[in-house]
């Protein structure tokens, strides 16, 4: 199978970023994902573990890719300040 673009998906092992990183290898493409727990993730792909706030580390997993999925994301529950 021909791959059409490598693309890095940031916080690839949440949600969304799972929802993306597989949507994107069953079209085809080849997917760095990159996140604290990548590599123990089991994704169909090449697995970088990192922080997104890592500018250096970010920049390395980018090196060889086409595009960049940013899906990366301090989740928490909310709640109104007394």
């Amino acid at each position: 199978m021909r791959r059409h673009v490598q693309v890095l998906v940031t916080g690839s092992t949440g949600y969304l970023g799972r929802a993306i990183v597989r949507a994107l290898d069953r079209a085809g493409h080849a997917v760095v994902a990159y996140s604290r727990s990548a590599s123990a993730s089991g994704l169909p792909a090449t697995a970088v573990d990192g922080d997104i706030r890592d500018a250096a580390g970010v920049a390395r997993a980018a090196r060889d890719c086409n595009a960049i999925i940013h899906a990366a994301a301090l989740v928490a529950v909310w709640r109104r300040r007394s």
